[in-house]
């Protein structure tokens, strides 16, 4: 399974960008933590460990794996430059995608993908990368790139086929493109390579570079989002020392006013990832003791977005209808793209076993990554116009956990239809290969059902 590198701005295999980029990639948290780490506990001698194991058999046996391969219909694969890594980051209202692929040479360039076709946008560089981050509705394309004449890394914006180089703020020598809105505003952050490429969050307005600063108490800062309103998120963080890790705080900047966006009540740490038009925020809140969680801003109020089935879940990205997209955990410990509607999470499938989406449009549109079944990552497009289909477990439990062989075993669970059509499905439970129960249900889309099946344990070994 490849790294679980969803909530970074750079698919691992890509090195897009070099050394600068590869900072980019350790400031982003990835909270997301390894499969092995939600492992089922090994089935021991005491009934009350084949009753737990019941419990998440539920799901995994029974819907989670029917879910994945009925989604995985509603993805396309956008494919590669000619490498074996690409990943798309964003996605405009008329359905024209931005991101970063690997290239046959080796090297990687930022790319546009338009109508089924994804075209090279070069860099400034004769032989250096580029990386593409952003678009706006006038397929205007943000990003970085190796400088002409120059082996620094330089936010660029490309605009019909011609590629500028933004600079940098002043008295730092790199910077990065993160974001564009269609009044043409761009934001990212420029930094110095002798803080290993650590900097400040910019806003470029025609020409101009203004430096964002950074929340009160906090080093370093990066941008990330901008909407039309010209708001601008991120997060403002302090470097990881042998005395303690990264610490990190999501801002929202406003008319040269940037607040702390606060953490979830049992977090300490935040990062805003994306907004839309109307100041509603996205991103994740954890700490080292607190698996991240997905979360939405609005309001002056917090909201935890769930997960997938286990924890772990970044937000990234919001449309103005207030879909979500990011990436979380589901009861098989694999990341999948989810799509968040109305206090619903769907996952949104992937091609193989591994996905992330990254950005949504106005039309509900998403893209992102995923991998293809052979060992490579591509990026992907889940349209709108298909349907979703994503049947789950949402709850599991088992009374009594321990007993006497013979003693009845009452096995209860909740699943729900989190996709968007009627749906009719098997639910099997299983202990140790065996047979438990089974039911036939049918749920419209967002309803749920509480099942419950008893279990003869008679002649079960102890």
């Amino acid at each position: 399974m490849p790294s679980l590198a969803f909530g970074r701005p750079i698919a691992e295999g890509c090195q897009a960008s070099g050394r600068f980029v590869a900072t980019l990639k350790a400031l982003r948290p990835n909270r997301i933590a390894p499969p092995d780490r939600y492992r089922r506990r090994t089935e021991g001698r005491r009934l009350a460990a084949r009753c737990w194991a019941l419990a998440i058999l539920i799901g995994v046996a029974a819907l989670s794996v029917a879910a994945s391969r009925a989604s995985a219909a509603n993805i396309i694969d956008l494919g590669t430059l000619g490498g074996p890594v690409s990943i798309a980051y964003g996605i405009n209202d008329v359905g024209q995608i931005v991101g970063t692929s690997a290239m046959a040479s080796g090297t990687s360039h930022a790319f546009l993908w338009s109508n089924g076709t994804m075209t090279d946008l070069g860099s400034l560089g004769s032989t250096g990368p580029s990386d593409g981050r952003g678009i706006n509705n006038h397929g205007q394309v943000v990003g970085g790139t190796v400088a002409a004449n120059s082996s620094q890394y330089h936010a660029f914006l490309w605009d019909n086929g011609n590629m500028s180089d933004l600079g940098t703020l002043p008295g730092y020598n790199l910077s990065q493109a993160q974001a564009i809105n269609d009044a043409g505003q761009v934001v990212g952050f420029s930094g110095d390579p002798s803080m290993g490429g650590l900097g400040h969050a910019f806003l470029w307005d025609n020409g101009n570079m203004s430096d964002l600063g950074t929340l009160p108490g906090y080093n370093y800062s990066i941008a990330l989002g901008i909407n039309d309103a010209g708001q601008v998120v991120g997060y403002s963080f302090t470097a990881p020392t042998q005395a303690g890790p990264m610490t990190s705080r999501a801002f929202l900047w406003d008319n040269g006013n940037m607040s702390d966006l606060g953490t979830l009540p049992q977090a300490n740490d935040s990062e805003a990832f994306g907004l839309n038009d109307f100041g509603a925020v996205v991103g994740d809140s954890g700490n080292d003791s607190f698996e991240g969680h997905g979360v939405l801003w609005q309001g002056g109020n917090v909201m935890d977005l769930g997960d997938l089935g286990r924890p772990g879940t970044s937000a990234h990205a919001i449309n103005d209808a207030g879909q979500i997209v990011g990436g979380s955990h589901n009861f098989e410990s694999r990341v999948h793209a989810f799509l968040w509607e109305l206090g619903i999470m769907r996952d949104l499938g992937s091609l193989g076993q591994f996905s992330v989406a990254y950005d949504v449009n106005e039309t509900g549109a998403a893209v992102g990554q995923t991998d293809v079944g052979n060992g490579e990552l591509h990026a992907a497009l889940w349209p709108s116009s298909l349907s979703v289909h994503d049947t789950a477990t949402i709850g599991a439990q088992v009374t009594p956990t321990s007993v006497i062989a013979g003693t009845p075993v009452t096995v209860s669970g909740t699943v729900q239809n989190q996709g968007s059509q009627v749906e009719t499905f098997q639910v099997n439970v299983t202990a140790g290969g065996v047979l438990v129960g089974t039911v036939s249900v049918s749920l419209p889309s967002g309803a749920s059902r509480e099942l419950s099946f008893v279990w003869n344990t008679s002649g079960v070994a102890p």
